[in-house]
């Protein structure tokens, strides 16, 4: 069913313009720095891409459906980015600029696939495929998250078994404690760091050169690349699917990946194919698919049923993400628990070796009570 927008005056701004013209209202509204806002979780974004389907595909109209969304929301996050929508789309924004006002809720590229079904009328349509990519994407990171516990363990365990040989040296029970504690407090910050790690990176604008050393660093960019096509082509099926034309869905679709790299890519694509070339052929000049991947891409393009072959090769791509990056935490896991391992044995050898002679508190003692007996013992 085409959903109605709000009346708005002046033509509709395309997400590919070079520079989108924010509503008048959009500065009044306080706004943290990129980074520091609070995050929205991904399940609570896949419900909320889901339910504004069904609401819209029911007859709601957008504001309404973002009130009644906000109004069931217990998250504070989410309510404040609903309210921000939807107070945008009262002010006669576009439901792209308005999904601009919560970055939390709808990535850039997410917000191009809002303005494409809102165009084609195809909305409840695009924000149910939207909410299947986000649902496969939380699938992968919640079998990630797993995947990397047992390494977690590991090094917590090695934080508190590596000074064990203490307890039988003279600082005893008190030097493996603060050995102990200093260890895991090491682990802590270390794990603090990580958690504010992307807030700082994008708070230094450092996202985009880290994501560039990511897709050409050897070893590095086999586990990351996959990530990156998965994600583009989500975005191109979903957009192909919405009846947007090829060139402007390979634009949408490098927005989409957040990847510097792949929007380069795209663009190059999308200009090859504006100027004659077919997609297969255009892809393999910029080398962004293997080579048996380009013959599904051609039967797609050649059968009419491209958007589906990109959403298959998708899944494909995002299930060998997870794979890859599962064997990696598992010889990770396996090289940790070895390293531990033997330095434990090195340290508990070193520490029998010199429990084996005399105490040298002992044999001080004895210096002093006997001089010269301990220079002879030496």
């Amino acid at each position: 069913m085409p959903v109605k927008p709000p009346e708005r005056g002046g033509p509709s701004p395309s997400v590919f313009s070079a520079r989108r013209k924010e509503p008048a209202t959009q500065a009044t509204l306080p706004r943290l720095p990129a980074g520091l806002r609070s995050r929205i979780p991904i399940h609570l974004r896949v419900r909320v891409a889901e339910s504004l389907g069904r609401l819209l595909a029911g007859g709601r109209s957008l504001v309404e459906a973002l009130d009644d969304l906000r109004t069931a929301s217990r998250n504070r996050a989410l309510t404040t980015a609903l309210a921000s929508m939807a107070q945008g789309l009262r002010d006669g924004a576009l439901l792209a600029d308005a999904a601009a006002r919560a970055p939390e809720l709808f990535s850039p590229g997410e917000r191009g696939l809002l303005e494409v079904g809102e165009r084609t009328g195809r909305l409840p349509e695009v924000l149910g495929r939207l909410a299947v990519t986000l649902g496969r994407r939380s699938e992968v990171r919640r079998q990630l998250w797993r995947s990397a516990a047992y390494p977690a363990f590991l090094l917590t365990m090695s934080a508190l078994s590596l000074p064990l040989p203490s307890l039988v040296s003279s600082s005893g029970v008190r030097g493996y404690l603060v050995q102990a504690g200093m260890g895991v407090g090491i682990l802590a910050l270390v794990a603090l760091l990580a958690a504010l790690a992307p807030a700082i990176l994008t708070r230094l604008d450092l996202v985009p050169s880290l994501r560039r050393l990511a897709w050409n660093l050897p070893l590095v960019r086999d586990l990351y690349r996959p990530r990156v096509r998965a994600d583009t082509l989500h975005a191109a099926a979903i957009a192909l699917s919405s009846g947007l034309g090829l060139p402007e869905t390979l634009r949408l679709a490098g927005l989409a990946s957040a990847d510097p790299s792949a929007m380069d890519v795209c663009r190059e694509i999308a200009r090859r194919v504006e100027s004659g070339s077919d997609l297969s052929s255009a892809i393999d000049a910029v080398d962004f698919l293997p080579s048996a991947d380009l013959l599904t891409v051609t039967g797609g393009e050649r059968g009419g049923d491209l958007d589906e072959v990109l959403a298959r090769l998708a899944e494909q791509y995002m299930a060998d993400h997870a794979r890859r990056v599962d064997i990696a935490l598992r010889v990770t896991s396996w090289v940790l628990l070895v390293v531990v391992m033997a330095t434990l044995a090195v340290k508990i050898l070193g520490q029998a070796q010199s429990a084996t002679g005399i105490p040298e508190g002992v044999l001080r003692d004895i210096e002093r009570e006997m001089p010269g007996v301990y220079k002879q013992m030496h």
